[in-house]
Parts: structure tokens; sequence; C-alpha cells
């Protein structure tokens, strides 16, 4: 009994703490798939458009995948 008692003492301090703690989630890297590379100029290009981007960091372009991989800085959902 005081086992069960502590237990939901417990669960309301804590469900009273909930409207405070706030919850972020990260996004570090983003991989899309990208269609038409045929040399690498065209990844250069690319890679120059996509660092316009604020939040990218960094871009990775595989040319012959065709797969990009831009790592993002202080990006929050």
């Amino acid at each position: 009994m005081k086992v069960t008692r502590l237990f939901l003492n417990f669960a309301i301090v804590v469900l009273s703490f909930l409207p405070v703690i706030q919850i972020r989630a990260e996004i570090s890297e983003v991989t899309v798939s990208v269609k038409g590379l045929s040399c690498p100029f065209c990844i250069y290009g690319l890679e120059k458009k996509l660092k316009r981007g604020e939040e990218v960091g960094d871009v990775q372009i595989d040319l012959r995948s065709g797969i990009a991989v831009m790592h993002l800085v202080n990006s929050t959902v």
C-alpha cells in the first residue's frame, strides 16, 4: 500500500512538470536522390546551389549512385 501511494505521489509530481519541459528534435543530416547527374561539373553546380541554404553546412554528392547528403547545422523541428 505504501509503495502504491509513493508511486502515485511521484507520478503527480512528474506530471505537474510536463508543461515546463520542452521537447526538441534535431535533424543533422538529409539524404536525397538526385537524377540527371552526368559529370563532376553537374555535382559542383548542385553543391554550390545547395550550400546557399542558411542551415546547410556540408554537401556530399555521389555521381554513380545519385545520392546527395546534406549535413545541417542548427536545425530543429
